[in-house]
């Protein structure tokens, strides 16, 4: 990562105090890598590292989580380190692989202050948790066959329609139980990244399906699937697209306003829309400015009604 030339204020308060911060961060590889690059700039490696372990993970029984998709898993990554005058624990539990709902995060944190990963919290915590949206969406049957050939879990409308139905229920699920067993901790909710659909590496055809769906062309958007017709405007609100992250995101600004949770959106569905495609190499992910844009964003929650 380049590091050089990063604008943060945000963290450089927090290194200019006596202070302890404790970050627990959740989500997919977009959340994976603003721990890399917080990791960096607090004087650990930038660059992908092996997780210092990982641990099994469940849906609770009635939230689905017999589902395919689900991962069965999530690598947790620990560092601890001194920046200026405070002192720094991150904690991240991430899964690339398949589907992750906030729904297991209140269960898994139960298992990490147990032996042997004995995880603190203290008061003043930042839970910081991230929808996962883009792992939600689905491919079409065509490259969900073709991926799944690969050792790809499967991603098809069928498999994934169980978790996008619940999506709003799941993850409220998880927040509110978050809040009640955490109340002093400092609430932080990133929701899904814009796919810039310019540098999205999908085939050819997927591509094709997505466009002509993002512009109802419904010849082309439902060709050689089989969607009833009375579902086909779920089909095409939830692929993998630009479309459908803009989507996933409404529907996830929708639950955070519910006025029983108490959470902050840090809002990287449109930092990185503002950021463009040219600052995407995948179309997924964001380079370092827009990442950096992320974290101060989640610390500026941190720092909120916070004393030295």
């Amino acid at each position: 990562m380049n590091l050089v030339g990063l604008e943060h204020p945000v963290l450089d308060h927090f290194a200019s105090l006596h202070t302890e911060l404790n970050i627990f961060m959740w989500g997919d590889s977009t959340m994976k890598r603003q721990f890399y690059l917080l990791r960096g700039l607090t004087g650990g490696l930038s660059t992908e590292t092996a997780p210092s372990f990982q641990i099994a993970v469940s849906m609770p029984d009635e939230k689905l989580g017999a589902n395919a998709a689900v991962c069965p898993d999530v690598s947790v990554s620990i560092h601890k380190a001194t920046f200026g005058n405070a002192t720094i624990s991150l904690t991240l539990a991430v899964c690339e692989t398949g589907a992750t709902s906030i729904a297991e995060v209140p269960a898994l944190l139960e298992v990490l202050q147990q032996k042997p990963y004995e995880l603190t919290l203290p008061a003043g915590s930042l839970l910081y948790i991230g929808g996962a949206g883009v792992h939600h969406l689905h491919y079409d049957d065509k490259t969900d066959a073709e991926l799944r050939e690969i050792g790809a879990l499967p991603r098809g409308w069928l498999t994934m329609k169980p978790l996008l139905e619940a999506f709003e229920e799941n993850t409220k699920f998880g927040l509110a139980k978050l809040q009640e067993q955490y109340p002093k901790a400092k609430l932080g909710y990133f929701n899904t990244h814009t796919i810039a659909e310019e540098t999205f590496f999908i085939p050819s055809g997927a591509r094709a399906r997505a466009v002509a769906c993002a512009s109802r062309d419904s010849e082309v958007c439902f060709s050689g699937v089989n969607v009833s017709p009375e579902e086909r405007d779920s089909f095409r609100d939830t692929l993998l697209s630009r479309h459908g992250t803009d989507v996933m995101a409404k529907r996830e600004r929708a639950v955070l306003k519910d006025p029983s949770l108490k959470w902050t959106v840090v809002d990287g569905h449109k930092i990185s829309r503002d950021a463009g495609s040219t600052q995407s190499p995948d179309g997924v992910h964001y380079f370092e400015p827009t990442m950096m844009q992320e974290i101060e964003a989640a610390l500026t929650v941190l720092r909120r009604d916070r004393r030295p």
